[in-house]
Order: structure tokens, then C-alpha cells, then sequence
């Protein structure tokens, strides 16, 4: 089953759903409209007892997600023109919902994984990268750091310099460097990518519970 969203589709094959965001144009950034939309795909998921095992990507293949949509931000005049931004949806939001959510999550990062983009691959279970992955964390480029509950929860998934060394210098990683420093699981060609996701989904799926009670 494959149904389209505005930002996102959703397909299911099995015990498997895959989420994927589907705005190759901007590389898959996240505006706030994509953001409401991907909480609700996994909120619709987390109630579907038919579903184990619910990977994420990007469309396209340049970039699984190259962070958040910046052209939104000029729009607010820097003070957000009455708008409440702390109620706005953000990546954390959706990381949040990854972190808990009660059945195992695989990353398929196919490109791009920068700033938000890392923001949404952390709190995932497990990751597969094809071997054209670029990983970073450009913030610092910016003049300014990830949010520190990313920062923290980086920190407790690799090796601290490490962790350091990508936040504090704004350069990017290769796959092989991103997998010998744990931040994904496995790296393999790109063309075989996507196949490989569905099928470590799939075995995966036929022996995972249908709601995972280990929570990070």
C-alpha cells in the first residue's frame, strides 16, 4: 500500500511501514508543514498493530534530510511578528516521537543527513546508509549550536570527542567514518539501498514484537 501525503508518502509491505519525506526539491528539509505531517504519520502508525517495523528516508536520491526549511525564518522579521514560535512543531519534536515510539525505527539514509536531518536520525533504533551518505552537524558555520537536548543525546551515542569534533568544527563525515564511529549500523552501495532497508525491515519485522518496550 502507498499513500501520498502533501509532504510525506507512506508505504506498507507487511509487518513494515516506510515514512518518507517527500520534498527532494529542497533536499527533504523540514518546514513546520512537513514536520506536522511526519508526527502524524507516526501517531497514525503507533496504533496500527499490523506494523513492527517503520523505516524513514528521504525521497530522491540526494538527501535523506538536509535539516530545516531556512526560508521560513527571514519571513518572522527575526521576532516571529506575534507568532508564539515556541509552539510551532519542530525537529525535536519529531526525534521525541522517534525516541518513544514503541516499535523499532531504521533510518535509511540515502544522501544528506545535516543539521535537523542528524536531528532525526539519532533517537532511531538502528540506521543503514548508502555508501554517498554525507553526515553533519553545520550549525557552528552558523554561528550557532544544535539544540542541547540534540548536543546531549548525541553525546550518549558516540564517543564524546567525537561527538565534539562534529559539532564544534561543522564538518562533514563520510559513511565509513559516520558507521566506524557508531552513528549507523551499515553502510552499502547506493543503488542497493533501498532493497537492503526492506529487507533488514522485513527480517526484522518477522521477529520483533508489535510494540517494543525498550525506550531509550
Amino acid at each position: 500500500m502507498i499513500r501520498e501525503g502533501k509532504f510525506t508518502i507512506l508505504e506498507t509491505r507487511g509487518a513494515v511501514a516506510q515514512i518518507t519525506i517527500n520534498r527532494p526539491e529542497k533536499r527533504n528539509a523540514l518546514n513546520r508543514d512537513a514536520i506536522r505531517e511526519i508526527l502524524a504519520v507516526f501517531e497514525e502508525l503507533r496504533g496500527n498493530d499490523e506494523i513492527a517495523v517503520v523505516l524513514t528516508t528521504g525521497a530522491g536520491d540526494v538527501a535523506y534530510c538536509a535539516g530545516r526549511d531556512l526560508s521560513e525564518f527571514p519571513t518572522e522579521g527575526g521576532h516571529g511578528r506575534g507568532r508564539d514560535r515556541r509552539q510551532e512543531p519542530r525537529a525535536y519534536h519529531v526525534a521525541e516521537a522517534i525516541r518513544t515510539f514503541p516499535k523499532v525505527t531504521i533510518a535509511v539514509v540515502n544522501g544528506f543527513c545535516l543539521g535537523g536531518g542528524i536531528t532525526l536520525l539519532l533517537p532511531h533504533d538502528l540506521a543503514i546508509a548508502s555508501d554517498k551518505a554525507i553526515f553533519g552537524l553545520p550549525e557552528i558555520m552558523r554561528g550557532f549550536l544544535p539544540y542541547p537536548i540534540i548536543a546531549t543525546m548525541f553525546k550518549t551515542l558516540i564517543p564524546t570527542k567525537l561527538a565534539f569534533e562534529l559539532i564544534l568544527t561543522g564538518k562533514n563525515w563520510d559513511a565509513k567514518k559516520s558507521m566506524d564511529a557508531g552513528l549507523i549500523n551499515r553502510v552499502v552501495p547506493h543503488d542497493q539501498l533501498r532493497l537492503e532497508a526492506w529487507r533488514w525491515g522485513g527480517r526484522i519485522g518477522r521477529g520483533a514484537p508489535k510494540r517494543l518496550l525498550i525506550v531509550q
